[in-house]
């Protein structure tokens, strides 16, 4: 049975401000690029005790292998998808709170719901997912649906 919760889509410090003022009880999920230094994720190591539980994962905002960047790829969107499971009150972080976070977090509400509700995870003023992590989510959820939805939600939302 697929249940709703919530979710929130957020950059970085966005992420450091809402951990940083107190306790929230949020499962995070960090989505990390190759390009900052770890000295930038800091404050989850500071202020551990203001959230609940964390997963870690490392690649940037690109569709195709370039080099020296880490492409998303399936097991990366398995094990997030796998620990938000049984997890509730999610918040994605990437670095600007765009694209990566965008795509995780309307693959884990396409987890708890049909993709046609999970869509309203996203803000049209805010969120571009990316594609090619959609694309992943699709094939680890076993579901076209994932896809069809974002590119109706997409066309309808045009960018620019």
């Amino acid at each position: 049975m697929k249940r709703k919760s919530d979710i929130t889509i957020c950059g970085l410090d966005d992420m450091a401000d809402l951990i940083r003022r107190n306790p929230t009880g949020l499962n995070i999920v960090s989505i990390r690029s190759s390009r900052l230094p770890d000295s930038e994720y800091a404050f989850f190591d500071e202020f551990r005790a203001n959230y609940k539980d964390i997963i870690i994962e490392k690649f940037d905002d690109i569709k195709v292998p370039e080099e020296g960047w880490i492409v998303p790829e399936l097991e990366h969107v398995r094990r997030i998808l796998g620990w938000a499971e049984e997890r509730e009150n999610i918040a994605v972080h990437c670095t600007a709170g765009i694209s990566r976070s965008s795509a995780i977090a309307y693959l884990i509400a396409c987890q708890r719901s049909s993709p046609k509700q999970a869509v309203k995870v996203l803000d049209p003023a805010k969120h571009a997912p990316n594609r090619l992590i959609i694309k992943l989510g699709m094939d680890v959820l076993g579901d076209e649906a994932v896809m069809l939805e974002y590119i109706k939600w997409f066309k309808s939302h045009p960018v620019g």
